[in-house]
């Protein structure tokens, strides 16, 4: 069976690995602080930097999938100036009965990836998050189209 690797550059692997960590590592803060998280989103540029995208919908407790649609405009906007992003939400897998978090990655070489790591948070003072088994699939391409 191919891996995604199969189909893009070594340098597009390391851009989607460095967002998925970048990803996943905030979402895992964030889960230990507040026991949940709104979506968020980060941009890799044609520079290499690595920056976060957020967006303000005017109130202190918008619907999550507000944040991911104005997330994904904003994201579409930035094409030319990046090479790579990631749209990060807290999700539930009703047939797993977990929450997880979906990872949405894309490169402009041309491949969209969906990550979902299950996840559960142990401690009563101190909250820990416990990863489960990572699962990747194909996503469809949003930003960076095929041409």
């Amino acid at each position: 069976m191919n891996s995604w690797r199969d189909s893009v550059s070594q340098a597009a692997q390391d851009d989607l690995d460095n967002l998925y960590a970048a990803s996943l590592h905030m979402a895992c803060e964030l889960l230990e602080k507040n026991q949940e998280f709104y979506p968020f989103a980060f941009a890799l540029s044609v520079d290499d930097e690595m920056t976060p995208i957020a967006v303000h919908l005017g109130s202190e407790f918008p619907d999550s999938n507000s944040v991911i649609a104005n997330l994904k405009v904003v994201q579409k906007s930035r094409k030319h100036s990046d090479k790579a992003s990631a749209l990060t939400s807290d999700v539930f897998i009703n047939q797993r009965k977990s929450s997880a978090i979906d990872i949405l990655m894309e490169h402009r070489e041309g491949i969209a990836l969906e990550v979902i790591v299950p996840y559960s948070i142990h401690g009563v003072i101190k909250k820990k998050v416990k990863l489960g088994t990572i699962i990747t699939t194909p996503a469809d391409l949003l930003i960076w189209p095929a041409k």
